[in-house]
């Protein structure tokens, strides 16, 4: 939102006929958002709002905000947080300890849906089922044997710093604009000593009203099942349409979040570009280029 608006005690009629448009684009604004969320818009039932003309996306102090919101839930990994690492150092150095010629690319791990790689239950079986997924996905499929699947994954986790991460650009502000307006959740794939750590190192492990970590090893699935959305609605005291879910990952966030009858909104991390779906479905609410963009669809 831009800065305070200085009004003269008499303004000219220019402003205020300039006035009487901006609200108006924010009453149309707020009443296509309305019939968007209803899949009742009359020529794209399935448009994203946030792909609506640039200027009725503009909101000032008199711009109504299509909202029937109560709860805002985010995810932490590459929505709220990045990794420090870079993948191509982390890749390297693996196969560098392995003693061998990397099999892989470090944008064939990328490509990877997540919700392809099956459920583990520690660091070193996640990196394992991650490989094990990346290798299949392959157009070669190369016959590779489960024992250095395992033991690059052992590998992986003596590489890997998983608390060595900041605030994804835009992330910082828009927690804090939600902290301001809603009620908080966190929802995230992770043992919670791992995950409660990340908190800590970017310094918001008490911005939370509900957090869940989706570990196997404590009942809790990872996503996209809906257990864990359905915890955090239940420990919200609020009703599910009245709580969004941002995140990055559409296979698991997106999908977690339909299936538990939230609304979503959904900020594919830049690195993932490559592996977007061309029309995701289920369509969010939102899209968004950036996690900047969050003041602007609450």
């Amino acid at each position: 939102m831009g800065g305070p608006h200085h009004v003269s005690s008499v303004r000219p009629r220019k402003a205020c006929v300039e006035e009487f448009y901006t609200c108006l684009a924010g009453l149309l604004r707020y009443t296509k958002g309305l019939l968007t969320l209803c899949g009742a818009h009359s020529e794209n039932p399935t448009l994203p709002f946030s792909r609506e003309p640039a200027a009725l996306r503009e909101v000032d102090e008199c711009s109504a905000k299509m909202s029937n919101i109560s709860a805002v839930c985010f995810d932490l990994d590459s929505t709220l947080c990045v990794a420090n690492q870079s993948d191509s150092d982390i890749h390297q150095e693996v196969f560098e300890r392995a003693g061998i010629d990397p099999i892989f690319a470090p944008e064939d791990v990328r490509a990877v849906d997540s919700a392809e790689i099956e459920t583990a239950e520690s660091d070193a079986e996640f990196y394992t089922n991650l490989y094990r997924a990346t290798i299949s996905s392959l157009p070669s499929s190369p016959d590779v044997d489960t024992a250095l699947l395992k033991e690059l994954g052992e590998i992986t986790t003596n590489v890997v710093d998983e608390t060595d991460v900041s605030f994804r650009p835009g992330a910082e502000d828009a927690l804090d604009y939600a902290r301001q307006h809603y009620e908080l959740g966190l929802i995230t794939n992770g043992g919670q000593q791992t995950q409660q750590e990340k908190l800590e190192t970017l310094g918001i492990e008490d911005m939370f009203d509900v957090r869940v970590f989706c570990d196997p090893t404590q009942g809790v699935d990872p996503k996209p099942a809906r257990g864990s959305f359905r915890q955090a609605v239940a420990d919200l005291s609020v009703a599910e349409g009245e709580v969004i879910r941002i995140g990055d990952d559409h296979s698991t966030d997106v999908v977690g979040a339909h299936t538990a009858g939230l609304q979503s909104a959904w900020g594919p991390h830049p690195r993932s570009q490559e592996s977007l779906p061309g029309t995701p479905d289920p369509t969010p609410a939102f899209q968004l280029d950036s996690p900047a963009d969050v003041s602007t669809v609450l």
